[in-house]
């Protein structure tokens, strides 16, 4: 997953190095942490594919 200012052809801001998981999705949790899951994956199933370890950090 690539993050870009602006839109798509935008500067690079952020890369997660998840490539190959198709459909993963990303999500800004309550708690703060954010993550990038697999396609079947989330906070209470796990399947995280990244995470910023940012939890309890509001």
């Amino acid at each position: 997953m690539t993050i870009r200012q602006g839109d798509a052809n935008g500067a690079v801001r952020r890369r997660t190095g998840t490539s190959g998981n198709l459909d993963a999705w990303a999500l800004l949790q309550d708690d703060g942490n954010f993550g990038v899951y697999k396609k079947t994956g989330g906070p209470d199933k796990g399947g995280a594919l990244r995470s910023r370890g940012t939890y309890d950090k509001v």
